[in-house]
C-alpha cells in the first residue's frame, strides 16, 4: 500500500512560526507519523515571493518556512501543477514546462545555505564542494504572474457574461485541448475524474464572480495558486493540509474533498492544542 503524501499550503508556514511556533515539532512529528511530506512548488514560489518583498531584516527566521514545506525527510519535490496531472492521469508529458523538482531543489538548497537575502539574489551563496550558487526569483515569479493574469482574464470575461464554465466531461475535453492534447473519450473521463476538485473550485469561483461586479481580483490573487494546487489531488495519495476554510468549502462537493484536510480539525483530532 502507497504511502500517503502530504503538502503544505501557502498559509500554513505563518501560522507554524506564529501562533504555533512552540509547538512546531509535535505537529510536524504527528504529520509525518502518518503521511510523507513533499513540497508543492506553488507553495515554493510563494514563500519565495514574500522574501522576495521583504526587507531581507528576518532572513534566517524566514528560511524556516521553507524548512517548513520540505519535511525532515529526504526532500521530495513535486513536479509542476498540470505536468503532474498530465502525467498521472494521461502518462504524458508536459512540453511547456520549463520549471522541474531539480530546479527546486537546487534553488532550495543554495537559499538555505545563503547568509542573506542580498548573497542570495546576488549569487554570492558558498557551498563547499560545489562552489557559488545563487539566483533571482524573477523567472520563479514570472510564471507564478502569468498564471495569475490568465486567470483573472477568464473570470473578468464569466463576470462579464462572456464565457461560462462548461459541463464537467466537457470542460475536460477543453482543457486537454488547450493543454496541447487532442484527447480521446476515455482520456476526458480520465481528466473529469482525476480533476473534480480543479472543477469544483472553479465552479465556485464562478458563482462568486457572476454574482458580484465588484469582486476584487486583486485581494484573490491566491485564487489562481489553490486552483493549481488542487491538481495534485490527481493523484489519489496526496493530501494538502490547509488553514483556508474558503478553498475547503468550495472544494467540499468534490470527490476529492476530503482529501483536504483542515488544519484546525487536524489539530484537535490529534489532541494538539488550537492557538487561532
Amino acid at each position: 500500500m502507497r504511502t500517503p503524501k502530504l503538502f503544505l499550503d501557502t498559509n500554513l508556514p505563518s501560522k507554524l512560526n506564529g501562533p504555533y511556533r512552540g509547538d512546531v515539532g509535535r505537529i510536524m512529528s504527528v504529520i509525518t507519523d502518518e503521511f510523507k511530506i513533499v513540497a508543492a512548488p506553488t507553495t515554493f514560489c510563494e514563500l519565495l515571493n514574500r522574501l522576495a518583498s521583504g526587507d531581507g531584516s528576518h532572513f534566517e527566521s524566514d528560511k524556516e518556512a521553507f524548512r517548513l514545506i520540505v519535511g525532515k525527510d529526504a526532500i521530495e519535490f513535486l513536479p509542476m501543477p498540470i505536468a503532474f496531472m498530465l502525467h498521472v492521469l494521461l502518462g504524458l508529458d508536459s512540453p511547456k514546462t520549463t520549471l522541474g523538482p531539480v530546479h527546486f531543489e537546487t534553488a532550495l538548497t543554495c537559499l538555505l545555505h545563503a547568509k542573506s537575502r542580498e548573497d542570495l539574489f546576488g549569487m554570492r551563496v558558498s557551498i563547499p564542494g560545489l562552489g557559488r550558487c545563487g539566483f533571482t526569483p524573477e523567472a520563479f515569479r514570472k510564471q507564478h504572474e502569468q498564471g495569475q493574469t490568465l486567470h483573472r482574464n477568464w473570470l473578468e470575461t464569466v463576470r462579464d457574461g462572456k464565457a461560462n464554465l462548461l459541463p464537467q466531461e466537457p470542460w475536460a475535453r477543453a482543457y486537454g485541448h488547450m493543454l496541447g492534447y487532442p484527447v480521446s473519450d476515455e482520456q476526458v473521463r480520465r481528466l473529469a475524474g482525476g480533476l473534480d476538485a480543479v472543477y469544483q473550485y472553479s465552479r465556485g469561483l464562478c458563482e462568486i464572480v457572476m454574482g458580484s461586479q465588484s469582486y476584487n481580483f486583486e485581494k484573490h490573487r491566491g485564487d489562481w495558486i489553490d486552483l493549481h494546487q488542487l491538481h495534485y489531488l490527481s493523484d489519489p495519495s496526496i493530501h494538502l493540509l490547509t488553514d483556508d476554510g474558503a478553498l475547503r468549502n468550495r472544494v467540499k462537493r468534490s470527490s476529492q474533498g476530503d482529501r483536504v484536510l483542515d488544519f484546525r480539525q487536524f489539530l484537535e483530532q490529534h489532541g494538539l492544542p488550537l492557538r487561532h
